[in-house]
């Protein structure tokens, strides 16, 4: 199975698109749970 340079190209750019997906993806899942976090301390605080 050899790859010919157009379809190794076309890998590597999907797989450049798959990186900056992850990274963003993982960026808004930690930022959400941090905002999960201080929501619920503010709810407990104004009671």
């Amino acid at each position: 199975m050899g790859y010919v340079g157009a379809k190794l190209a076309s890998i590597q750019y999907k797989m450049e698109i798959h990186d900056e997906f992850r990274e963003e993806y993982d960026y808004r899942k930690r930022y959400h749970k941090v905002e999960e976090v201080r929501t619920v301390d503010r709810s407990r605080g104004a009671r």
